[in-house]
């Protein structure tokens, strides 16, 4: 693995830790959703499978969802033309266990790069500036970021239609 890290210039906030590779990027997702404990906050344009179809990553998601307590997972598709397939494993894990999960989708296309990210609870997060590239950044405790990446969600969900569960096949 090729996680660096990443230290503030200010501050005793929690490092940063880079990341460059698929494989990285799989370990930066399951390392933040293993420290949730009520709510992961996902924006992704297509749910790329690469990542979100891992066996790593669809069970630490299954993992946080079945633990013993409230648990809500709200994602954003943030490309107005990407639909992930109707096969796609995440949604198919949606489906099984839909109390636990929301999912929208932007009707407009967003200004900007296609970031894609996660938060777990409001602390620690995963970031990828442009979608389309496995480099990236994640913190285990990073308030500060987590709140920003949580406001620009909010955001966009709020201007997402309710969820339309047949265009999504979810």
């Amino acid at each position: 693995m090729s996680i660096t890290p990443l230290t503030p210039p200010l501050g005793p906030i929690a490092p940063r830790l880079l990341f460059g590779t698929l494989e990285d990027a799989r370990y930066a997702l399951c390392a933040v959703i293993g420290r949730a404990q009520r709510r992961i906050t996902l924006a992704s344009p297509t749910l790329e499978p690469e990542l979100y179809e891992h066996p790593s990553v669809l069970q630490a998601l299954t993992r946080f969802i079945l633990a013993p307590r409230y648990t809500r997972v709200r994602i954003l598709l943030t490309a107005a033309d990407a639909r992930p397939a109707a096969q796609h494993q995440l949604l198919t894990l949606s489906r099984k266990l839909s109390t636990s999960f929301e999912i929208r989708t932007v009707t407009s296309p967003l200004p900007g790069p296609t970031a894609s990210y996660l938060v777990a609870d409001q602390m620690a997060t995963v970031l990828r500036l442009d979608a389309g590239d496995w480099r990236g950044m994640y913190a285990l405790e990073n308030p500060a970021a987590a709140r920003t990446h949580l406001s620009h969600f909010e955001t966009i969900w709020q201007r997402c239609p309710a969820p339309d569960h047949a265009a999504l096949a979810v």
